[in-house]
Order: C-alpha cells, then structure tokens, then sequence
C-alpha cells in the first residue's frame, strides 16, 4: 500500500468513526464507498472498514455489555452465519467483474438500505415473531459477506422492539461484531496477499479510529443529530454516486 493510499485510509477511517459515533449508524455504509473511490478493491476496502472498526465495536460492546440482547441475537446471529458464505461468494464474483461493477452494486445497496432506513418505521411491541430475526439475520449475513454493510435490517429489527436506548445502541454492534473473526480469517484466504496487507494496515490504523469515536462523541453532544443524520446520509448519497461513476464513464 502506497503512502498517499494509506494517508487516504486513514482519513476515511478516522470519518467512518466520527459518522458513526455521532450519528449513530454508518461506518461501513460510509468508508467501503469512500474507499472504493479511491481505487481500493472490494476485498481490501472491505477489510480495512472490518479491522479498523473492529475496536470500536469491542469498546462499545464491553462498556454496554449488560444491555446486550444475546438470547434473542441467536435467531439473527445464526441465519446470519448461514447466509455470510453467500455475501463472500459474491464478492469474489464482483471482484472478478472489475471496480466498476463492485462499485455499482455496493451503490444501489447503499441508496436502497438508506430508502429502507427512511420508509420503514417498525412499531415497537412486546412480542416480536422470529420470522422478523430470521430475514434480518439473513439478510445481514449476506451484505456483511458482501461488503461489510449488514447493519440496517438489523436496526429495523432492533426497532421493532419496546427496548431501551442502551439496547437499541449496542444490539446492531453486538451483531456485526460475530462476523468479525469469520472475516478476518476468510477474505485473506480467498483474495490473497492484498487483503492480509489491508489486515494488517486495519489494525494499525485503529488507534485513528479510536480517536474518530472519541471525536464523533463530542460532536454529537454539541450538534442535534436529526442535522448529523441528515448530512451524513446526503454524504452517503454523494459517495454512493460517486462510487458507481465508473459504471457509466
């Protein structure tokens, strides 16, 4: 990785962190965009967000760790994992399609799980049917497998429920938060030395992302978040397009 790519990296990490934090929701959503941009691969844009994000997750769970819902995540949690081999087939196959395809795919998946975000508003009750966690694991599993980005169906789930906001916080970490192991392992398996390297940069950049979150803290307790959510997702909007411009050029 050349230093300009890692200066790069570094920028969208420390970003990713501060969206997140303060907006509560985006990491993934933001930074595989933001990097694909950039010219980064699927598999290492991928990896960098999977490491360099990986802290921040063990933070947040073990700080709220309490509140987290583990016997009713294993429903999500399990038809997650079955699904994931599926999101990890498809990125080799993007991958091999070249970055103009990745790049288009993860923009409509990014634009669609935004218009999801925005149009469904579940309405919280005591009782929640497990067919709800089976589909939102499923289909968490396959875009967490697919680009790191499996975190909405989750949050419509979480919503659904009466929980607490400590809960409805942390379930969405907690859950992206299994897959980490698996995909640390797996995608340098499959797309070789590239994605070891961005591994190992990931995790030497998650000081930054450290630092991101401590950022996003502050700006959030000083910035009302309905105008932070929105921006970020006009930003998300923006990188998504940008994203898919190969496409079309």
């Amino acid at each position: 990785m050349t230093t300009p790519a890692l200066i790069w990296a570094a920028a969208v990490l420390f970003t990713g962190a501060v969206l997140q934090s303060a907006a509560g929701f985006g990491f993934g959503l933001f930074a595989v965009p933001a990097l694909l941009v950039l010219g980064f691969p699927l598999p290492q844009a991928v990896m960098l967000c999977v490491v360099g994000s990986a802290v921040q997750k063990v933070l947040a769970v073990w700080s709220l760790r309490e509140h987290v819902p583990w016997k009713g995540l294993r429903l999500v949690v399990v038809y997650g994992l079955l699904t994931f081999p599926l999101g990890l087939w498809l990125m080799f196959h993007l991958t091999e399609a070249g970055k103009g395809v990745a790049g288009a795919v993860v923009a409509v998946l990014i634009l669609g799980l935004l218009l999801l975000r925005r149009g469904v508003f579940p309405e919280e009750r005591e009782h929640v049917p497990a067919v709800w966690g089976i589909s939102a694991g499923a289909v968490s599993g396959v875009l967490n497998g697919l680009a790191n980005i499996g975190g909405p169906p989750v949050v419509l789930w979480s919503l659904a429920h009466k929980w607490s906001n400590p809960r409805l916080r942390i379930t969405t970490l907690a859950q992206s938060l299994v897959f980490v192991p698996f995909q640390v392992v797996l995608i340098p398996v499959m797309f070789g030395a590239p994605a070891l390297n961005a591994l190992l940069w990931g995790l030497a950049l998650s000081p930054l992302v450290i630092l991101g979150t401590r950022a996003g803290l502050f700006l959030g307790n000083r910035v009302p978040v309905p105008f932070l959510r929105l921006g970020m997702e006009i930003l998300l909007v923006l990188m998504a397009v940008s994203a898919a411009r190969p496409l079309w050029e």
